[in-house]
């Protein structure tokens, strides 16, 4: 039976093949949000320990995002050559690795290879996309690829308070049991997860120059409309992930707010951010423009992140991220 066969190829004409397949996708990306969420609450501890400042959390963010923005059109390439299974099992398995080297560090330089690693196999989101679409039909692709969007929130929701209570034993386990539960998925994945990419529709080969971001990103700015809306969008995300970065900084060191408080705050956010995204805005595109949609969401952002600056207390700068993370 091909259902228990890892290495053979499933198809759009299988559907309880692809059920179990989507089912699997869909824990894997909640407990790779989860991982990722679960660390979020601590990771200004673990930079303190070895008496470090600011700098260095905003420099480990910056180490990760670039080895990501390095690695995940190359990991979307290879995928398309090698196949989904064996590109997403190594991306799983490196994001335990770089967990485990974050909470077993006894040095700075040990997080910094740690947070490296991640990121460069942290284009896994995008790979069980593809996968998604290879096992969906067009009439149930749009379904898909909200179970994908549902696993983002599940996972966002439960991973930064699951960080915060067991902040309590230590600033270690989180870390740790991000890194066990990515092993744990990875052995899960190499015994059961289908290959949904058939030879036959393989590349043949890979061009070296393929590989390079930059590449891609010149493609994408080429249309002169797609470029004004991929200005816009790199204005919006630099901002934000600068902001996320350091909100449990600037609230342990503005307001005091412990780990377990920051993870609270970031489910709540979490939890709002997929009723915005699952429920109110479907119903807001249908009444109003995309645009004018777009044109507001922007603005209510620039409301959020001032509102967060102003200092007027904990429950204006939570509100303030509220209305940027669901702006």
């Amino acid at each position: 039976m091909q259902e228990s066969n890892p290495s053979v190829p499933l198809s759009v004409e299988q559907p309880s093949g692809n059920q179990k397949a989507i089912v699997f996708i869909f824990v894997m990306v909640c407990f790779d949000l989860l991982c990722a969420g679960i660390v979020i609450p601590v990771i200004p501890a673990l930079v303190g320990q070895f008496n470090q400042d600011a700098l260095a959390i905003g420099l480990l963010a910056v180490t990760f995002y670039s080895a990501q923005f390095i690695s995940t059109p190359a990991l979307g390439i290879l995928s398309d050559r090698y196949g989904r299974r064996p590109v997403l099992l190594i991306c799983i398995f490196g994001t335990g690795a770089g967990f485990f080297l974050f909470g077993f560090a006894n040095a700075l330089w040990m997080l910094f290879v740690g947070r490296l690693i991640d990121g460069f196999t942290g284009g896994n989101i995008s790979v069980a996309l593809a996968y998604i679409s290879d096992l969906s039909s067009p009439e149930n692709r749009a379904k898909n690829f909200g179970l994908i969007g549902a696993a983002f929130g599940v996972g966002f929701i439960i991973g930064p308070a699951v960080g915060g209570l067991l902040s309590l034993i230590s600033v270690q386990t989180p870390a740790l049991v991000a890194g066990i539960l990515s092993i744990i998925i990875t052995i899960f994945g190499f015994f059961f997860l289908p290959e949904t990419l058939s030879p036959g529709k393989r590349r043949k080969g890979i061009a070296l120059e393929e590989l390079s971001p930059l590449k891609q990103v010149g493609d994408l700015l080429r249309p002169r409309t797609l470029r004004r809306l991929l200005f816009s969008n790199f204005a919006q995300n630099f901002a934000f992930s600068g902001l996320q970065t350091n909100f449990v900084l600037y609230t342990f060191v503005r307001f005091g707010l412990s780990p377990q408080q920051n993870g609270l705050i970031f489910a709540y956010i979490g939890f709002l951010a997929g009723v915005m995204q699952g429920v109110i805005t479907g119903r807001l595109v249908k009444r109003f423009s995309e645009k004018h949609l777009a044109v507001t969401w922007v603005g209510a952002n620039d409301v959020g992140v001032c509102s967060i600056g102003s200092g007027c207390g904990s429950w204006v700068c939570l509100w303030g991220y509220d209305v940027d993370c669901n702006g």
